[in-house]
C-alpha cells in the first residue's frame, strides 16, 4: 500500500513524504524506517517508536498503537504524522479512564439489545474474539470495521466481506455527528453521540504485543534486492458472502 503523509519534525519543519509498505507492516516498523531514512532526524536503533497522527478532518492527534498493522486503516493518505516514543506516550486500554462519548446499540441479530459504550480512541469491531467489540453474527467478518471516536465517530470498513451498509448502500467510510443506523452482516446497529460529552485527545487501543524488529534494510541494499518491503521518499509536490 502507498501513503502520502506530511512528516512534522520536533522543530516544526514539515515535509511531504510517500511511504510504500506491506499491509501487514506495523506502525512501529514504519516509524523506525522514517527515523532511519530521514536526513533531518537523529536515528537511534534503541528507540521503540510509534507515530502520532492527525487524521484528515480531525483536530486532535492520536498516538497510534506501535504493533497495529497499517493495513487496518490506522492511517491514510493526507494524515500529518510525527515520531513518538512508544513506551512513553502509548498507554494500554487498562489504564484508560475517560468516560464514553458515544454508544453503539445492537438492534437486530444475535446480539440484539446489547449496548457498547464508546470512549475516545480507536476500536475494532468484528466476529473475532480478539476484537474490542465482538458481534456473534456469522455474516460479520472477523475484523469488520474500525471506529475512530472523538468529537464524531468515524466508521471505517476493514475490507469486510459484506461491507458497511447505510440506507441500502455500501460505504467504505462514514462520519457520524449525531445518530446513524448501520447494517453489519445481519446485525443492525445504531451509533449515537452522548449529549454534552467532551472528548479529549486519546491514544488508540493496544494490539497484541510484538518484539519484531523493522525488516527494512538501507536504501543501498534495498535497491539490490527483489524483495523490497518499504520505500520512503520525498514527494516532489506538496449478494453476500461469508468470511
Amino acid at each position: 500500500m502507498r501513503l502520502k503523509l506530511t512528516l512534522v519534525r520536533p522543530n516544526g519543519a514539515a515535509s511531504d513524504i510517500i511511504v510504500t509498505a506491506d499491509a501487514a507492516a506495523t506502525i512501529s516498523e514504519i516509524a523506525g524506517t522514517i527515523s532511519r531514512v530521514d536526513a533531518q532526524t537523529v536515528h537511534s536503533a534503541d528507540r521503540y517508536l510509534t507515530l502520532r497522527a492527525t487524521l484528515p478532518g480531525q483536530s486532535a492527534p492520536l498516538t497510534l498503537p506501535p504493533d497495529g498493522p497499517v493495513g487496518e486503516a490506522w492511517i491514510g493518505s493526507g494524515a500529518s504524522v510525527s515520531l513518538a516514543d512508544a513506551g512513553v506516550l502509548y498507554q494500554a486500554p487498562s489504564t484508560l479512564t475517560q468516560p464514553p462519548v458515544a454508544q453503539l446499540r445492537v438492534l437486530t441479530g444475535p446480539d440484539a439489545g446489547t449496548d457498547f459504550p464508546l470512549a475516545p480512541g480507536s476500536l475494532v469491531l468484528g466476529r473475532d474474539p480478539g476484537c474490542d467489540i465482538v458481534l456473534h453474527d456469522s455474516l460479520v467478518s472477523k475484523k469488520h470495521a474500525r471506529l475512530e471516536i472523538g468529537e464524531t465517530v468515524e466508521v471505517i470498513d476493514l475490507g469486510s466481506a459484506n461491507g458497511v451498509v447505510v440506507d441500502g448502500g455500501i460505504v467504505g467510510r462514514l462520519r457520524i455527528a449525531k445518530t446513524e443506523r448501520l447494517l453489519l452482516g445481519d446485525s443492525e446497529v445504531e451509533i449515537s453521540l452522548v449529549a454534552g460529552a467532551a472528548p479529549r485527545p486519546h491514544p488508540s487501543p493496544a494490539r497484541s504485543s510484538s518484539t519484531a524488529r523493522p525488516r527494512w534494510r538501507s536504501a543501498t541494499s534495498a535497491r539490490n534486492s527483489p524483495r523490497r518491503r518499504c520505500r520512503w521518499r520525498r514527494s516532489r509536490s506538496r449478494s453476500r458472502c461469508w468470511r
